[in-house]
């Protein structure tokens, strides 16, 4: 059945299939871990439990004040107060929680479902080159990052992700500002992977290849100036011991 709603809600959103692979060689590709969406879903919950209880603590505040100033026999009632009968107001106060409540778990649901499609929507790809990333449902965000741009890679785990045996892996470039809806361009997250130490280790090794290889090309090229200039310097020293003869 989430198959079905899965696939209804990904062709409704338009949601792109499976991304293209990087440009490079030696493709390995890396999902985020169940243990990541255990931890969405925990953190997910605990919150609408603690909104949920203000909601009911709030409600019920709000009907001992209404019950009180209705059942005060001497008290002056002003506005509303003066024509309300109190188990009509009972009735609106529960059929009024009664709808939102309702609508706070449909909601609650719907969000859920596209947690769990964000987590299976999610994708990162390591050549020996490049690396992608792509994760989001509503709003879709793409990215590409060259070895040759890559400055730093950490790891970031909170004590519940350490529970959990995940991690994120930041992946920095070089370069700042932000893109659109504010998305740091410069930052890549493989969130909630695990093992990230091995991922981080594995990744650090292709770069370290990468830059070696870079250093030979540079070499290469350091070579092929200096040949250019023996040869202007050599040019130079026939073109004066010519003029020497003429004179």
């Amino acid at each position: 059945m989430f198959a079905a709603i899965r696939n209804r809600v990904m062709g409704m959103l338009r949601v792109p299939g499976e991304p293209h692979d990087p440009e490079g060689q030696g493709l390995l590709v890396f999902r985020a871990a169940e243990g990541y969406y255990r931890y969405r879903v925990a953190m997910f919950w605990l919150l609408r439990v603690v909104v949920l209880m203000v909601f009911v603590y709030v409600g019920f505040v709000a009907v001992l004040i209404t019950t009180a100033v209705l059942a005060e026999p001497g008290g002056k009632k002003r506005g509303l107060f003066e024509r309300v009968d109190p188990g009509a107001l009972h009735t609106v106060l529960v059929v009024v929680a009664a709808t939102l409540g309702t609508l706070y778990l449909a909601q609650s649901i719907f969000s859920w479902a596209l947690m769990r499609l964000d987590y299976e929507l999610r994708w990162y790809k390591v050549t020996d080159r490049s690396l992608r990333i792509r994760e989001g449902v509503w709003f879709v965000r793409e990215m590409t990052m060259s070895f040759a741009n890559i400055q730093n890679i950490s790891i970031v785990q909170g004590p519940i992700q350490k529970a959990l045996n995940v991690a994120d892996l930041v992946v920095q470039s070089a370069g700042g500002g932000s893109g659109e809806q504010g998305k740091n361009l410069h930052v890549g997250y493989f969130r909630g992977i695990a093992e990230a130490e091995k991922v981080r280790e594995l990744i650090l090794e292709r770069l370290r290849r990468h830059r070696d290889t870079g250093l030979g090309d540079h070499d290469d090229k350091r070579v092929t100036m200096e040949d250019a200039l023996r040869e202007v310097r050599d040019e130079a020293r026939a073109l004066h011991a010519a003029m020497a003869r003429r004179a």
